[in-house]
């Protein structure tokens, strides 16, 4: 009996450093295949972005990720939102910066009105429908008109939306191509956890 109690003290510490052990090499795993997935994630969005954008022929793509989410009944409950990737064409600036932590409040309205279609905004000619501070995030510099398409989860819960700056009107095809991004978005964006917002700006690009 004192034998196999000597062997089983003895036994003890080995198996508890071989449990940290296993336990260390499980987490870095995960760790591994949760860089993976996100890493696999983001050149699937910059792929996306790229095709969009040269099939419109636009200036620039935005993502613009809703944030800090609150525990309320609201359409869009959370408190921020910020861009989180865009792709421009060479010879534009990157905008992303500008497009920070924006509370979500002000723009409530103009987020309301993309709940189930586009719209385009274009500051030299204001549709009176609509909301006013929605011209407010048309943003990056020498770009006049913007079209907006919401965002939206597997439970079609609004995560953000899309932007596409283009010079002159949109096209019937163009309003067509940013809703299936939007959808081919969506389903990708919903389970990425950006609570705290660290990285404005994950990718930008000039497609070919």
């Amino acid at each position: 009996m004192n034998e196999i109690l000597n062997t089983v003290i003895t036994l003890l510490p080995i198996s508890f450093v071989s449990a940290i052990y296993i336990y260390a090499v499980v987490q870095l795993i995960k760790l591994g295949l949760n860089f993976l997935k996100y890493a696999d994630m983001g050149t699937r969005v910059q792929s996306l972005l790229n095709t969009a954008l040269n099939e419109t022929s636009g200036e620039r793509i935005k993502i613009i990720k809703f944030h800090m989410p609150k525990q309320t009944l609201d359409y869009i409950p959370y408190l921020f939102m910020s861009c989180q990737y865009e792709a421009f064409r060479e010879g534009k600036e990157p905008a992303g910066h500008i497009l920070s932590r924006i509370p979500i409040a002000p723009f409530i309205k103009f987020l309301e009105d993309l709940r189930d279609k586009y719209v385009i905004l274009d500051p030299q000619n204001r549709d009176p429908i609509v909301s006013p501070i929605g011209y407010e995030l048309v943003i990056a510099r020498e770009e006049s008109k913007t079209l907006c398409v919401m965002l939206k989860n597997s439970t079609y819960k609004p995560i953000g939306y899309i932007s596409l700056n283009k010079h002159g009107g949109f096209s019937e095809n163009d309003i067509e191509i940013m809703m299936k991004l939007s959808k081919e978005l969506g389903s990708l964006l919903e389970f990425w956890d950006d609570t705290d917002c660290k990285a404005v700006k994950k990718f930008s690009f000039t497609p070919k």
